[in-house]
Formats: C-alpha cells, structure tokens, sequence
C-alpha cells in the first residue's frame, strides 16, 4: 500500500458524496441516520449513524464502523487498495439500495440545499434570546394544548402530573403556516440572518425564509440551569424523518447536547435511563411523575442510537450508580444497547441494558403497562428477578450473550469461544475490583460451565467444578458461582474451551 496518499485520499472524498454515489440522499454535513447500505446486513429501520462532520460512520446493528475507504471496502467487498481506486474513478458505488426503506433516514439536520448556520455572524447571546423567544411561541396555549392532544390521543402519554411539579410547559406544536415563526419573530425584532444562524429558520438559495421545524411536536433541549439551547420536533405525520434535529449552533451541538425532560436532586438509589427517542424520555419523565417517582426516574437521550464520549461522560455524572440503557425493542436498538455498554464500561462503569420485546420501546411499554411499567426500568433488585420477569440485566450479561450471537457458523469453534472470554476479561479489566467480579458472575449465566483444567490439563465437567467450590466456599448460591469460578478460571488463565456447543 506504499505510495497510497490516505490523508489526501479522504480530503477529496467526503463521506457525504461517497454515500451519494451508494445511493443515498444525504447532506454533506451534519448527522443522519440511515439504512444500512452493507449487502450483508438487511436493515429495514434505518441503523448507520453517519457524522458527516468527522466523514465517520457506525451501524447499531450489524456493526459495521469505518471512513470513507472502508465504506467503500464493506459494500464493495475489496481491499483497501481496490477501494482508494474506485474512490477516485469516480464511478458509482454499487451497494443494495434503491428498493423498499433501503437509505430512509430516522434523524437528521438542515438539508444541504439550504444556507447552514453562521457561527461568525450572529452573538451566542443573540443566538440564546431568539431560541428563548422561538420556544415561548411554540409552547404558547394553542400550541401546546394541540401538542397535549396529540400525545395523549395518539401516543398515550400524560403530561399534566410532570408539567404540574415543573410548573411550566414542556411540550409545544409548531403552526400550520409555513413561515408563522419566521414572520413572528421578525415582528419581535429578530433579522434573518439571526433566526438562519439559531437553526430556526431556512432560507433557500433564491433568498425566501421558512421555519425550519413544521408538522411537528416540539420538545426543548435545555441546559443545567434550564434554559432551552435547542429543540427537537418529532413528526404528527407520516413524513421523514421521525426526528428533526437542529444544525449545530452557538448554543445547541447534537454532539454535546442531552434531552432531559426534569433535572432534579435524585435519590440515592435513582435510575438514570438512556433512551433512543425523545418522545421515550419524555413517556417515562410523565409516567414517573404520574407515579409520585421523580426523584427515582431520569430519562436521558442523545436523540438517536449514537451517544458521543463527552454525551456519555455526562450521563454518567448524573448519578454513582449503575445507569439503565434501554434502547428499542429491535436490531438497531440492541445494538445501541450493546455500545453504551461497551462505551460505559471502558470508562469504569457498569450498567445494566433493558431487553425490550421485539417492537416495544419505552413509550409503548409505559402506555401498555402504566403503573407496573416503571418496574422494567428500575435496576435495583433486577439482577435476582426470575428470567420470565422483563427486568434489566446486568452488562456482563448482555455483551456475553450479543458476543455469542454473533459467533461465525463455520470455523473453530473452540477459537471463537476463546475469543468470547478473552473479550469478557478485556472488558471486565476496566472496571474496579467488585464490579468486575459481578462482571464475571453475569457473564458465567450464559457461558458454557465446562473448562479444561489448566494444571490437569483435562477437561472439568460442570459438576466437579460445582463440587470443588462447595467444598472450598460456603455463601452464596454455590451453583451461581461455580459458574463463575469457571468464568473467572478461563478468564484468568489461558486454557481450551470444549468443541462442543454451548450447551453444560
């Protein structure tokens, strides 16, 4: 590969028009979410997180993660170097889109036919008192109360309890005019050029200014001392994308930025619950309150399946304990579950990851269940619920289960099952001494209780290692932890797994 100019490779070939040349209609910058286009992978709600900005892509559910040379690598099925060539012929890439919702996008930001945001030309403060003054229309009485109805009739979900301990509104609904903000603010003192550079308005390239949210129910994104930096629309119809996201400005990045729908002193043993949707957030925030249980219940959301490092680092500062990660009831959604585990543990935390049944999410769950449903979000008791209870599970658990999921069909059986554990104890080595312990004990309730004794050098059935441990430890349940002294075992020392499958 000598010879090969990889930097300058990358700087000709944006993300953004090498998706194109697949098939997709995206922007060149900003975030989207689309299909994933990997001919191997058939996603039919839309997976891969594209961050147009960095020219970085990940899919939640087969993942697939990479620039713009590997993404060319995936779906083409070639090398590097026959990758870089199609790169700069200029031909289109060939992929399995076109057909069905191959390429739809979930959530994105401003499209590229439109003028994006001007961090020089507007104040942060400018920025600030039109966003102030934009959230206030949208959340005035009429609004809101259609807002109001829309949730409760079509969704479920009561607001009245949460925004009765808030004291103040915390949705809104955008009008039916096109332009109704744009001319409201313009009668409030605001230019153009301040409502385009607050992502609140988008003016083509001929020069006419439109809001940029329509159709939708409106959520606000607000900061530590509750002043709203951003906003969120989710779509009343049946139109793309579910999620609107603003483009990055002086006080709102989707990077950086938390939905939070309460902030408040939380209990010593409270549940911080990372969501996909907003609207998810925003059902367990209502049904929490509903329930006198705010102080136990903070739902959190990056808007989307991708948490960035600074997103997950403040998560994790809301609260000591253990956070609930509860992404949706299908491929993408574990997937998310199985990064923020990943991600969480790697910096020293553990979690526990919610299981949803497939095609349930947090806000179908609630308004099925209304005031058992918070049960599925609580962490404390959850790793002693019987299996058939829907309860959150414990890290180790689901990235060991996901690990063997995801296990070739063909090849060494005995390698791949290595590689599972060495993969438990690279994780575990993150996290303190207890937790990796619990780590381990999680992991063992899926993995197969069968070692080879690496003194004797002999296979050790399940049993025996359940009868040495009894002899040697007396608390506990001894059968649980045989299974994870045999863990621990394997993880500690380099022995053999069993050919056979995964069955003691």
């Amino acid at each position: 590969m000598a010879g090969i100019d990889w930097n300058g490779v990358r700087v000709r070939h944006s993300l953004g028009s090498v998706a194109r040349r697949s098939g997709l209609a995206v922007p060149d910058a900003g975030t989207v979410m689309v299909c994933c286009p990997l001919p191997n992978h058939d996603d039919a709600r839309p997976s891969m997180h594209l961050d147009l900005d960095r020219d970085r892509y990940y899919c939640f559910g087969c993942g697939a993660r990479g620039d713009v040379v590997q993404w060319v690598s995936d779906i083409e099925g070639v090398g590097a170097v026959e990758a870089v060539a199609i790169l700069e012929d200029g031909r289109r890439v060939k992929g399995v889109l076109g057909t069905g919702n191959r390429g739809a996008g979930t959530s994105y930001t401003s499209p590229s036919d439109h003028e994006r945001p001007d961090l020089e030309r507007t104040s942060p403060e400018r920025v600030r008192q039109v966003m102030h003054d934009a959230w206030g229309y949208y959340a005035s009485a009429p609004s809101h109360e259609r807002a109001t109805e829309y949730l409760g009739g079509k969704r479920d979900i009561d607001v009245s309890a949460l925004e009765a301990e808030l004291g103040r509104f915390v949705v809104g609904h955008t009008p039916d005019r096109p332009d109704a903000l744009t001319q409201h603010l313009r009668s409030e003192g605001f230019t153009d050029d301040e409502m385009v550079d607050a992502c609140l308005a988008l003016r083509n390239r001929d020069g006419a200014v439109i809001d940029f949210f329509r159709d939708r129910v409106m959520l606000p994104v607000t900061d530590d001392a509750d002043r709203v930096i951003g906003l969120i629309g989710r779509t009343v119809t049946d139109r793309a994308p579910k999620y609107l996201n603003q483009s990055r400005t002086h006080t709102y990045d989707k990077h950086l930025a938390l939905y939070r729908p309460r902030r408040t002193i939380l209990d010593r043993d409270a549940n911080v619950i990372v969501v996909e949707g907003t609207v998810d957030a925003l059902a367990i925030a209502a049904q929490a309150a509903r329930s006198g249980l705010s102080t136990k219940f903070a739902p959190i959301t990056a808007s989307g399946l991708y948490l960035s490092a600074t997103q997950l680092d403040r998560v994790l500062a809301i609260h000591d304990r253990a956070p609930v990660l509860a992404g949706d009831g299908d491929e993408a959604g574990r997937g998310a579950n199985v990064a923020w585990a990943t991600d969480a543990a790697r910096k020293g935390r553990e979690s526990v990851v919610v299981t949803w049944p497939e095609g349930q999410d947090p806000a179908s769950w609630i308004a099925a269940n209304r005031e058992d449903a918070l049960r599925a979000l609580t962490r404390k008791g959850c790793l002693d619920a019987p299996p058939s209870e829907l309860r959150p599970r414990h890290c180790g658990a689901v990235l060991t289960q996901h690990a063997l999921d995801t296990l070739p069909n063909t090849g060494d059986r005995a390698a791949s099952l290595r590689r599972v554990a060495a993969e438990a104890k690279n994780i575990s080595s993150y996290l303190g001494r207890n937790a990796s312990e619990r780590y381990a004990t999680a992991a063992a309730g899926v993995l197969p209780p069968v070692v080879v004794d690496a003194e004797a050098g002999h296979l050790v059935p399940g049993q025996r290692i359940k009868r040495q441990f009894r002899a040697t430890q007396s608390v506990g349940d001894a059968g649980h932890n045989a299974t994870a002294l045999a863990v621990n075992q394997h993880i500690a020392t380099d022995v053999e797994w069993p050919l056979k499958g995964l069955t003691p």
